[in-house]
């Protein structure tokens, strides 16, 4: 670290120098820049506002740039001595020391004008230049420092957020799934406590879901409506605990306990004794021989946005808890089991750091946040029959839009040549079509359930009548036959018939809508012939050989084409399942490339 002369000074930074010497609002600074290892330079400042809501009156800060990335990164950090220790809403977490340097981490959340706090200072985005972006930041921190002050951080009709995780995190992303009816049963029940049951989802990041909850008793208390994926998978051999909490478990202004005595603590205030949880954990531990994995996991009531009712539950969870191993040998005392509880208790009142692991709520209602709004699909049982390239990729856009129960039927194996097209992968090769897209389903979404069928259709007798069970039948074979098997079937109740399938060398989309009790399939394919009559199109052309051996004709088409016409009958069919309206048609690309329709 070196001090830098006003005539050491990049260009950039002689200006706000200027600007925080006179004092930029509450920012004020006397100090000089320092250079750092890493082209990092920092400048300490002074921040004086009323002081109130547990803000100190005036505290010490450091401006921050790094100019080895582009842009430069600036950031205002905690002076490890004269800073604010606690955390404040929109503030990273405050923690230890930056290695050898005089600020501590915890800068507040400035620079995203998208954020909900950064869109009440108004103003423009980040600039681009580095002068106007250093004033931009020094400003809105001057403004995030007077809310603190005056506790308006938070404000009646915000979003509500959750405190950032303290620490490094730990090994777990644990998905729940807690919907807004979920409140009221977790109340009813009257357990504060129980334990829970963890699957494997991915092994990539040790991602794991909570499958189900059980009561101090070991009742079945709540098992959510999980996909197949979850809802089937094998129990992880992980001791977890829940606590039910009043509400969220912060200190200060919006700090989460960081140490094992800051968390006795809080929970002490809410009526739970940690040290005996802890006792009980390494008790399960040890008798059901779970290499030491012990989970704890807080649940507490959030409302939708602050100021509201609580609206549903939230978890948090702290994972890597070091408990005591069975024959584990603790210094100073004799090899016990009641030793060996008694040294679980003690963590209870120590200054060790917490491992908080991330969790998420994976309710239908939250994993699809990011769609625009479309009518409820959920409820819907759809049959696809063809699981081919232009079926594949249908079927996983309708998961990821709500549809979970898909179920699909085809007889094909995928051979190396369908990769081109097809949604699949090399590692399905040789596996039956329907059987992997399932699989592949049933991975999209937590709350998927499909199934498959590895016949041709209609030779499936699993129901009675047989296929009754679904609302939308969705014929993306491509076959004539298929469409006049489901014409021959003696549907007992209304449904929606879809008919998807690509002209040759994927020209054009037909699709085809009707709902009732029965499909014309010789209106079906007349007029579909007669669609492609208008528009000049033959019904096949030259066909394409694959490989080497005997002549086997292949259907033409870039996966691009194949991409745009998915894409489009994704769309026709939840359009279809939206207003119940027959319709039947061909989307083509016209002229300048752009997709035309035209009705039949």
């Amino acid at each position: 670290m070196r001090s830098l002369e006003a005539d050491a000074l990049p260009p950039a930074l002689l200006p706000v120098t200027e600007l925080l010497t006179g004092g930029a609002g509450p920012v004020s600074s006397g100090g000089r820049w320092q250079e750092w290892r890493g082209r990092t330079l920092s400048l300490p400042v002074t921040v004086q506002v009323p002081g109130g809501h547990g803000f100190p009156a005036e505290s010490g800060w450091h401006l921050v740039v790094e100019t080895s990335s582009f842009p430069a990164k600036v950031a205002v950090f905690p002076d490890v001595v004269l800073g604010p220790r606690d955390t404040y809403p929109h503030q990273n977490p405050v923690g230890d020391a930056v290695e050898d340097k005089p600020w501590r981490d915890g800068h507040p959340c400035i620079a995203e004008s998208s954020l909900v706090w950064g869109e009440r200072l108004g103003g423009t985005d980040e600039p681009s230049d580095l002068t106007d972006r250093l004033v931009w930041a020094i400003d809105r921190f001057g403004k995030w420092c007077e809310a603190a002050s005056n506790g308006r951080l938070h404000l009646p009709g915000d979003h509500f957020e959750m405190p950032p995780l303290p620490g490094a995190g730990g090994s777990m992303l644990i998905g729940f799934s807690e919907s807004d009816t979920d409140l009221g049963r977790w109340i009813s029940a009257g357990d504060r406590s129980g334990g829970a049951a963890l699957v494997e989802v991915s092994k990539q990041k040790s991602v794991v879901a909570v499958r189900s909850w059980s009561g101090q008793d070991g009742s079945s208390l709540h098992a959510p409506q999980w996909g197949d994926r979850i809802s089937e998978a094998s129990t992880m051999d992980v001791a977890c605990r829940w606590l039910r909490l009043a509400s969220l478990p912060i200190m200060g202004a919006w700090q989460l306990p960081r140490t094992y005595n800051e968390l006795r603590v809080c929970l002490q205030n809410d009526g739970h004794d940690l040290g005996e949880i802890l006792r009980t954990l390494g008790r399960q531990v040890r008798r059901t021989e779970v290499r030491g994995r012990a989970v704890l996991m807080l649940g507490f009531p959030v409302p939708e946005r602050f100021g509201d009712a609580d609206a549903r539950m939230h978890w948090l969870a702290i994972t890597d808890i070091p408990l005591t191993k069975k024959n584990a040998k603790i210094d100073g005392f004799r090899n016990t089991e009641p030793n060996r509880e008694r040294h679980d208790g003690n963590l209870a009142h120590s200054g060790r750091r917490l491992t908080w692991s991330k969790c998420e709520n994976w309710a239908p209602d939250q994993m699809r946040t990011r769609m625009r709004e479309q009518p409820a699909v959920d409820d819907l049982k759809v049959l696809m029959i063809g699981a081919g390239s232009l079926g594949s990729q249908v079927a996983e856009t309708l998961a990821r839009s709500g549809i979970t129960q898909i179920d699909v039927q085809d007889r094909d194996i995928l051979s190396a040549g369908n990769l081109c097209r097809h949604s699949l992968d090399l590692t399905d090769i040789g596996r039956n079509k329907a059987e992997s897209l399932v699989d592949r389903l049933n991975r999209v979404q937590p709350d998927m359930r499909s199934r498959a069928a590895s016949s041709a259709f209609p030779e499936r007798v699993q129901s009675d009548p047989p296929y009754d069970e679904y609302d939308v039948i969705l014929d993306c074979s491509g076959e004539n036959s298929v469409l006049r098997a489901i014409g021959r079937i003696d549907w007992h109740r209304e449904k929606i018939f879809i008919s998807l399938s690509m002209t040759w060398a994927a020209e054009g989309l037909l699709t085809w809508v009707s709902n009732g009790t029965a499909l014309a399939a010789a209106e079906v394919i007349h007029r579909f012939s007669t669609l492609i009559e208008s528009l000049g199109q033959p019904v096949q052309r030259a066909a394409v050989m694959e490989g080497i051996g005997c002549w086997h004709p292949v259907f033409p088409a870039n996966p691009a084409d194949v991409q745009l016409w998915s894409g489009i009958g994704a769309r026709v069919i939840l359009s279809a399942l939206a207003s119940r309206s027959d319709a039947c048609g061909i989307h083509y690309l016209g002229d300048g490339g752009c997709v035309d329709y035209r009705a039949g």
